[in-house]
């Protein structure tokens, strides 16, 4: 490299580290100028701050003095309101109570005819109490004759009619007699007369 290009690099390098100084002095007059600013914005947000507050207790203030009367006219309405609901709630409880009491006499006049109903046909008439009594003599007739005579009758059902065990020793030569039921056990069955 010749002594004039290095002369001519000292040149641009040199004209360069002024313009530099010229932008750093430019910036920091920008800093300051941004620094004055921020004190002015700090100022006016302090100066904003008390308008506000200010702002704010006056419409506190007013919003007090005005407050008694709009609380009463609204408690005034709400009791107006509360004295017609209070009415209409006597008027439908006095009405509830009578369709109650209304319905109470009806389910008891139909809960004791329901009841004298069921009673009258359901018991037996004199005639059936009887006929019942007669069976109940008849059969304890039966099984205290059976008891005397050592019977101990085993009773079973042979396709829903009433069978007793029988033996397959009839006497008389019938000595393997084979019954028309049996158990699954094999036991002998047959049906009872009358059943």
């Amino acid at each position: 490299m010749s002594e004039q290009e290095l002369f001519g690099l000292m040149a641009i390098a040199e004209e360069n580290t002024k313009a530099a100084a010229v932008a750093v002095g430019n910036i920091a007059e920008e800093r300051a100028a941004l620094a004055n600013t921020v004190i002015n914005l700090n100022t006016e947000i302090a100066t904003l701050k008390t308008a506000v507050e200010s702002a704010a207790a006056k419409g506190v203030k007013d919003s007090l003095t005005q407050a008694p009367e709009a609380t009463v006219t609204a408690f005034n309405d709400a009791t107006e309101r509360l004295n017609k609901a209070t009415g209409a709630l006597e008027s439908s409880a006095h009405w509830f109570s009578w369709q109650l009491v209304v319905l109470v006499a009806i389910v008891c006049v139909a809960m004791v005819g329901t009841a004298y109903s069921l009673g009258r046909y359901m018991t037996p008439s004199n005639a059936e109490i009887e006929d019942k009594r007669a069976e109940i003599a008849k059969l304890e007739a039966n099984i205290d004759s059976l008891a005397k005579r050592g019977g101990r009758i085993k009773l079973s059902m042979c396709d829903g009619r009433l069978c007793a065990y029988a033996a397959t020793n009839q006497g008389n030569g019938n000595n393997n007699w084979s019954a028309p039921w049996k158990t699954t056990e094999g036991a002998s069955l047959v049906i009872l007369r009358g059943y």
